[in-house]
């Protein structure tokens, strides 16, 4: 006997080794996916759809949902497992040793489950609340770093620790709303389950006495019996784990669902060779976000090869609109863009994006090293070429001024160079590129 229990020993030790290492290898594979999975969707979407949107949220679901959802996989799945054979194991015993004292049991099991029920959909609703509330959170520090030279500029540090406390205060709020339901939960199944169990020890006493049942078949059907509470209380625990698992699968569900208005046709039409003229046919274009004030309205336009255009205007006129549908970042809400004789939504996108470089009003730097955000657009260009490119922008001499040179760093965004040596980085940038159509 010693040595069967040394070897069952060994066979549990075995057994949670694999449970461990097996189950967290899936969790972390499924999550990569998912992540994966959200990124290029995210990516894929166009600029209308972030007009609307907050991009703390957007980081809150790619990172703290998943990473919900990783806990759930690695854990409380493997645990619920765990329970789920206890479960069926106890119920087994304990109809075996008393088919009296069973009929008890099945007669409250409806009296568990039905709570479960109840509160189990009132915790999703609130678990995605609270975790909408946490992405508030995500949304007011991300937005105050990302200005966080105005902030000090405008001495606003106080209003703006206000706000992100107002978030905090919100997703505190939220979250203990959802460990109220599921200590509600809890204590429903719990109250119940060993209920019963009392209940069962008050009839199994009886019964003993009478000398219906002997001391080792009662013994042998509370342990059972406290087995399947033990279980059903841990798996009633596990349910709001799961629950608030199903609320970030949910947000990471509407993220996903996000469709991609900007899309490649299906029967494609090349661009020509050579140098690419722009006419605008008729064009109007609104916003989503206001789709009752057209920014363009019966635009037409003609950019003759190789012509130099300057667009001029106040602002709001729809100048950086007009180059946002060359792009095609959007499509016009009436009327055609042509690109060399083609229909911009007629061109692959890629083949489209191609042939354009583009220099931004704001400028959009990369962590890393000069030389790479200056290669962004053409990734096999080597450090000469890169250097050929910084000269014509007029970058070069301020590049080579600084302690590394092309390989100097520029810190996120670019914060560590001047707003002026942002924008030549970034015309540097759309010279390399060498493209046949410069906005």
């Amino acid at each position: 006997a010693v040595l069967i229990c040394l070897g069952l020993t060994v066979m549990l030790a075995i057994g949670s080794y694999l449970r461990a290492v097996l189950i967290n290898k899936v969790a972390e594979r499924v999550i990569a996916d998912i992540r994966k999975s959200l990124f290029r969707h995210v990516l894929g979407l166009s600029t209308s759809w972030f007009e609307q949107t907050r991009t703390g949220d957007v980081l809150s679901t790619i990172s703290v949902d998943t990473t919900l959802i990783q806990t759930v996989v690695a854990s409380t799945l493997s645990m619920a497992m765990r329970n789920v054979l206890v479960l069926i194991g106890g119920v087994t015993m304990v109809v075996l040793t008393s088919p009296k004292l069973t009929m008890i049991i099945l007669g409250v099991i409806p009296l568990v489950v039905v709570p479960v029920i109840i509160l189990g959909r009132r915790l999703r609703a609130q678990s995605k609340r609270a975790q909408d509330r946490l992405a508030d959170v995500s949304v007011e520090a991300e937005e105050a770093i990302a200005a966080i030279r105005t902030i000090h500029a405008f001495a606003r540090q106080e209003v703006i620790s206000k706000g992100f406390n107002r978030a905090a205060e919100a997703s505190h709020d939220a979250s203990i709303k959802r460990l109220v339901l599921r200590g509600t939960m809890s204590g429903i199944v719990i109250l119940l389950v060993f209920s019963a169990i009392t209940f069962i020890l008050w009839v199994g006493g009886k019964d003993l006495l009478s000398g219906e049942m002997s001391a080792g078949d009662l013994s042998s059907f509370v342990f059972y019996s406290a087995l399947v509470a033990s279980s059903v209380g841990a798996l009633s625990d596990m349910t709001g784990e799961l629950q608030r698992a199903a609320g970030a699968a949910e947000r990471i569900t509407d993220l996903l669902s996000q469709e991609q208005t900007i899309v490649d046709p299906a029967e494609p039409k090349p661009l020509p060779q050579g140098a690419l003229g722009i006419a605008f046919r008729d064009v109007s274009f609104s916003y989503a976000s206001r789709s009752d004030h057209p920014v363009l309205n019966n635009i037409n336009l003609e950019i003759k090869p190789s012509e130099r255009i300057a667009l001029v205007g106040p602002s709001g006129a729809g100048k950086s609109t007009l180059m946002n549908l060359i792009l095609r970042l959007n499509d016009p809400t009436h009327g055609a863009v042509m690109i060399g004789g083609v229909d911009a939504r007629h061109a692959l996108i890629d083949d489209l994006r191609g042939v354009m470089g583009l220099v931004p009003q704001e400028t959009a730097l990369f962590s890393g090293t000069i030389a790479s955000n200056i290669g962004f657009g053409r990734p096999e260009a080597d450090l000469e070429m890169i250097r050929k490119a910084a000269v014509k922008a007029n970058a070069h001499d301020f590049i080579m001024a600084l302690p590394q040179g092309y390989d100097t760093a520029v810190g996120e965004k670019g914060f560590r160079l001047s707003g002026g040596q942002r924008q030549r980085i970034a015309i540097a940038r759309a010279v390399l590129k060498d493209p046949q159509i410069l906005l």
